[in-house]
């Protein structure tokens, strides 16, 4: 529960930090071994580490944006004291692709029980983690030609990393309700 509740957008991580590959591999299987809807396992996993790699993906969609966009985005170069303004330097960034079994009405809720797998388990190995969904803007078919996705297929991305000593974290404002109906 606490790793829930604690749980924040990391827009800082370490430069030189690589993900020990024993760690990435456990994050991936907590993430394929989540419930899907009616076990379709609709989800496969695309785990890019390499930092070129990286910044050329995410280079793709942000030069696809609108200007104001990208210029509202390039604020995070002097905000966070980071390079890639996308990723935030992060060591590693997870694509979510919809595969051959893939049932419309499931893909996004199987991929919104993925991320939250990935972050969980992220966060009780130390590590951190932001939602890309940026990556589905503009140019989505650019970068899933540039990874090998089938057009269409990119469903979410989640990039993994260390935080840098004391990132800046907005405070998160409970907006949405519960309701209880007994």
């Amino acid at each position: 529960m606490e790793y829930i509740k604690s749980r924040r957008t990391i827009r800082q991580y370490e430069k030189d930090y690589s993900i020990p590959s024993e760690r990435l591999n456990e994050i991936v299987q907590v993430a394929l071994s989540c419930p899907t809807g009616r076990n379709c396992q609709a989800i496969d996993l695309i785990v890019l580490t390499n930092r070129t790699k990286i910044d050329e993906a995410t280079k793709i969609t942000f030069d696809s944006w609108p200007e104001e966009k990208r210029n509202n985005w390039l604020k995070r170069k002097d905000q966070y004291g980071v390079s890639n303004v996308v990723s935030c330097d992060a060591p590693c960034i997870i694509f979510m692709v919809e595969n051959e079994r893939s049932e419309k009405q499931f893909t996004q809720i199987d991929s919104g029980i993925m991320s939250m797998a990935i972050m969980v388990s992220a966060k009780e190995m130390g590590l951190d983690t932001m939602c890309l969904g940026a990556l589905l803007w503009g140019n989505k078919v650019g970068l899933e030609t540039y990874l090998g996705i089938p057009e269409g297929k990119l469903v979410m991305a989640i990039a993994v990393g260390k935080a840098k000593p004391n990132p800046i974290v907005a405070d998160k404002e409970i907006k949405a309700k519960a309701t209880f109906i007994e």
